[in-house]
């Protein structure tokens, strides 16, 4: 099965610019799957979704940033992965389901490491308990660190 997973670190998503730079990667590449890391923003709108060309029958999920920093965004067509679980984190959002016509429970990770080094080690733990609690095959994107 092929698909086509993006992820990239916007470093800001609220203006109008980069919201029109969205719509033109997802009228190009046709992602399947898009992760974002670093959105900046604290509350996300069906306009803005719009606005990125997110208007057909995209899913998402969002974890707000904290102030002007961090904020994850995860966005999927619903015809290609079907969610069955969702666990949100300030620093990770993970997508547990399986890809239409594939028998095969999937985990999907959209990450935003810690770059202070007194902050990385819980954030492994948390992951590491997270991944260790579901037997399924894992893609991870994303950055930091």
């Amino acid at each position: 099965m092929d698909f086509d997973l993006i992820s990239w670190n916007i470093k800001g998503l609220g203006r109008l610019e980069k919201a029109r730079v969205v719509c033109n990667l997802i009228k190009e590449r046709k992602p399947q799957i898009l992760f974002m890391q670093e959105t900046k923003i604290e509350n996300l709108s069906r306009t803005l979704l719009r606005r990125m060309g997110c208007d057909r029958n995209f899913e998402f999920v969002f974890a707000p940033a904290e102030g002007s920093a961090g904020g994850l965004l995860s966005i999927w067509d619903p015809n290609c992965f079907e969610k069955s679980e969702a666990i949100i984190s300030k620093r990770f959002i993970v997508l547990l389901g399986k890809f239409r016509g594939a028998d095969l429970e999937c985990g999907l990770v959209n990450l935003y490491g810690p770059s202070i080094e007194s902050e990385k080690q819980d954030f492994f733990r948390e992951m590491l308990i997270v991944m260790s609690n579901h037997q399924v095959v894992w893609c991870l994107g994303g950055g930091g660190f």
